[in-house]
């Protein structure tokens, strides 16, 4: 954003807050058997969904450190103003209140909603420049039943925001951060503090609530009466429900104004919308509940007898200076193993079926969780790992892991709480789907997906295949973007790193790169690292000498664009028996990656073996081509008893001469050959010494 430090958590604010709301609460429900659990509401303003925590009464030391800890990730934080079962399923509805403790007025000056208020509140919160809630605090709590006739009086009196008196609303914690979404940045918005303005003010009985802020009659429109409804506008405004479009607001209006035209009751349209939750009103059944609100606002905002399409005014783009800062206040890239896996971003790894991908992300994964260099690369840091397989069964990764735990020497208290595993045959991760409306993001599983990485502390989660992990068209790229850019934003709000294992479409034996990768491209866009697997080709066999050259693989770094481009690495998989046989026989041998370095030329080779080359060259002419008849390679193979014939002894041959001509112990010399032709011969450069 800037140069300057990040708004921080004022800690002292936020504590006087949460105390002043803890007594409150204590006060209002005291007597009661079972007064609930008081629930934070965390946002990330990148991520769709909303995350409860709950706390008993009381709790002020384990609601403030949340409250610090979440915004110091750069969420929004919340909380509501009434208490719910500790058992509750997400945020929970309006009938899973247990009491509500007090109202909050939103006066919200952005969206000329100030409201009017001529009682005084018991607390004021600033929110941002001139937006503010405003609590009022209950003597005694009430039901939601109770509770919701007031809240709709005060919303309907004040004339302020909608979320105004709604008993499942969340309210800002004074003293957090308010981190604006992309949108509102658009906007010009910043991250600002917010502030504890008032927090001695009226404690007030429901009486005298409704006193302050009197049911106002509720204007009836002639439209609904006067054209009654007979079904057959449901024709017209189903089509419009269903469909979520690009502008949710908009097409939310839109079938409003279509519900009113045909002669529908908001009752009528709340239950057709319902019946399609991941239409228009999407967005309102996401994290709260606010459809019905949103319902009887737009209500009065739609016309009669026809159909207006509102559209939202464009954001304002604007070019932000760039704000220079001190270079060594820059934070360092967080990687943690190699140049591939990187915190807060998103790594893909390429490879055809069977090459042995899955099995290098355990080992990985083993790396990684010990902190041991297993594959002669030392992890940056020691981390707890989530591998999720959304093929394979549990066992078979059981087998996978335990294998590779053996041939390592790695024991069960050496993965106790560092190793995480699922498989999706059980645990189902789909963070997106394909509906008719287009893609859809599916916010609770995201939200799980997140929760499970914090609590358990991971560091690197394996999403192995990456198809498993949505329910999109492989060949639809916009899809497939919105579906690596939320694994990607689970990895900025997290701060983990997210490795997307990805299969490679068939290229008739070809070697793969990772441009190979099955259906479309964005995949590859959304990742900050990407390699690719490919198995030993018979060539590359025959030079290295190798006999099972299925056994053996290289990986190449194909977009390293946060890191130089690396050279291969070559892998072989070694079989482990597991010994699960009937009386203790082998029974499974399981593939383990292990680390595998190409022969070099050099090993074994002496500087007396040198100088007998350099002295068989002297005695004759040699040529530097490979094709020659005369080629400089017979005399070396002559000396160390190589065959030139054979493929593996001839790529020696040639790297042996290739080195030597580099370093001067031979040197290349242009001369006429029998013919007066010019050739390149080789000959002898600085003799080798002791």
């Amino acid at each position: 954003m800037n140069a300057h430090a990040p708004i921080q958590a004022d800690e002292a604010t936020v504590r006087a807050f949460l105390t002043t709301l803890h007594a409150h609460a204590a006060s209002a429900f005291e007597g009661a058997s079972d007064p609930g659990y008081l629930q934070l509401v965390v946002v990330h303003p990148a991520v769709e969904g909303a995350t409860p925590t709950r706390f008993a009464i009381g709790d002020i030391d384990g609601m403030v450190r949340a409250c610090l800890d979440y915004a110091a990730s750069g969420h929004n934080v919340y909380v509501e103003a009434r208490t719910v079962p500790k058992a509750t399923k997400g945020r929970g509805l309006t009938a899973d209140t247990r009491g509500v403790f007090a109202f909050v007025i939103d006066s919200d000056n952005d969206k000329d909603q100030a409201g009017h208020v001529n009682a005084q509140p018991s607390l004021i919160v600033e929110t941002s420049p001139g937006n503010r809630h405003l609590w009022f605090f209950l003597d005694q709590a009430l039901t939601a039943e109770m509770a919701k006739p007031i809240g709709d009086a005060i919303r309907a009196a004040a004339g302020a925001d909608h979320d105004t008196g709604t008993l499942t609303q969340p309210y800002r914690v004074a003293g957090t951060p308010n981190f604006p979404n992309a949108k509102k940045r658009k906007r010009g918005r910043v991250m600002t503090p917010t502030m504890l303005l008032q927090q001695d003010g009226t404690i007030w009985t429901p009486e005298a609530l409704l006193g302050a802020f009197p049911v106002r009659p509720k204007q009836q429109r002639a439209t609904p009466a006067s054209r009654p409804h007979d079904g057959k506008g449901l024709l017209t405004v189903e089509p419009l429900v269903a469909e979520r479009g690009e502008n949710r607001s908009g097409q939310f209006q839109s079938a409003v104004n279509a519900a009113v035209r045909v002669g529908m009751t908001p009752d009528e349209l709340e239950a057709l919308m319902r019946r399609h939750p991941n239409g228009c009103a999407s967005k309102y059944l996401e994290g709260r509940d606010r459809l019905r609100v949103e319902i009887e606002r737009s209500w009065g905002k739609a016309p009669d007898g026809q159909v207006t399409q509102e559209a939202e005014p464009p954001a304002p783009i604007v070019a932000a200076p760039f704000q220079w800062c001190d270079p060594q206040r820059i934070p360092m890239r967080q990687w943690i193993y190699g140049r591939h896996y990187i915190r807060k971003f998103v790594s893909t790894t390429v490879s055809p079926g069977g090459v042995g991908k899955s099995s290098l992300g355990v080992v990985e994964a083993l790396a990684i969780a010990t902190g041991r260099p297993l594959l002669g690369v030392q992890p940056d840091e020691q981390t707890n790992v989530w591998v999720w397989n959304g093929e394979d069964p549990l066992e078979e990764m059981q087998r996978r892991i335990v294998a590779a735990a053996i041939h390592f020497g790695i024991g069960p208290q050496d993965l106790q709480g560092r190793l995480f595993v699922n498989s999706g045959r059980d645990t189902d991760i789909a963070i997106a789907e394909q509906t008719k409306s287009g893609t859809v993001i599916c916010g609770p599983v995201v939200e799980q997906v997140i929760e499970t990485i914090r609590a358990n502390k991971i560091g690197l989660v394996i999403i192995d295949p990456f198809v498993s992990s949505h329910r999109v068209t492989e060949n639809d790229n916009n899809a497939i973007d919105r579906v690596a850019k939320t694994w990607a934003k689970i990895a900025d709000v997290t701060g983990c790193a997210i490795e997307l294992v990805h299969h490679a479409r068939k290229t008739g034996g070809n070697e793969v790169s990772v441009e190979d990768g099955r259906g479309a491209v964005a995949l590859l866009a959304a990742a900050r690292a990407a390699r690719v697997l490919n198995p030993m080709s018979e060539d590359e066999a025959a030079k290295a000498g190798v006999e099972n050259r299925r056994l053996h693989f290289r990986v190449d770094n194909g977009k390293a664009n946060l890191s130089p481009v690396d050279q291969a690495h070559w892998f072989k998989l070694a079989s482990v028996p597991l010994g699960n046989g009937p009386l203790g026989s082998e029974g499974d041998n399981i593939g383990v990656v292990t680390s595998w370095a190409w022969p070099d030329p050099f090993a074994d080779m002496t500087v007396g073996d040198l100088r007998k080359v350099q002295q068989a060259v002297s005695q004759g002419r040699w040529r530097e081509s490979i094709l020659a008849r005369d080629w400089v390679g017979k005399a070396v193979a002559e000396v160390l008893d190589l065959d030139p014939q054979n493929k593996a002894h001839r790529s020696k041959i040639s790297n042996l001469v290739k080195t030597w001509i580099k370093n001067g112990a031979l040197r290349l010399v242009d001369e006429k050959d029998e013919r007066r032709e010019i050739r390149t011969y080789v000959v002898v450069g600085e003799w080798a010494n002791d």
